[in-house]
C-alpha cells in the first residue's frame, strides 16, 4: 500500500483536524501547513501521480471538511510555497504548534 492511500485511510479513521487543539477552527495557515507536508511525502520518490494527488485530495477534503474546489485551491497554493519556498522546519512548527499529540499522529503516522 502506498504511503499516501495508508494516510488516507488513517485520516478517513480518525478525528477530523477542522479544529485546533484548541477547539479553534483550522485557519489556513495551519491548513497549509499539514498540505504542504503531505505534499513533501508524496514528492519523496521524486514522482508525483495522478493517484497520489486524488488521495491527498481526499485526505485534506474529509481532516478538514473541506469541498473539493476548497481542497484544490489549498493544494496549489501549499505547491507554491513549499521547499524551498517555505522551510519544512516552519510547517512542522506550525503542525506542532497547533495540533494536539493525537492530531499531530494523524497528519504523520504511517
Amino acid at each position: 500500500m502506498k504511503l499516501l492511500e495508508r494516510i488516507q485511510e488513517f485520516l478517513g479513521d480518525r478525528e477530523r483536524l477542522a479544529t485546533d487543539k484548541s477547539g479553534k477552527p483550522s485557519d489556513i495557515e495551519v491548513e497549509a501547513a499539514t498540505a504542504i507536508l503531505l505534499l513533501e511525502a508524496a514528492y519523496g520518490d521524486t514522482e508525483y501521480e495522478w493517484s497520489e494527488h486524488h488521495t491527498l485530495v481526499k485526505a485534506l477534503e474529509d481532516a478538514f471538511g473541506l469541498d473539493k474546489q476548497e481542497t484544490l485551491n489549498l493544494l496549489d497554493r501549499a505547491e507554491e510555497i513549499r521547499p524551498p519556498i517555505v522551510k519544512l522546519a516552519d510547517v512542522t512548527d506550525v503542525i506542532a504548534d497547533r495540533f494536539s499529540r493525537e492530531q499531530r499522529a494523524e497528519v504523520v503516522r504511517q
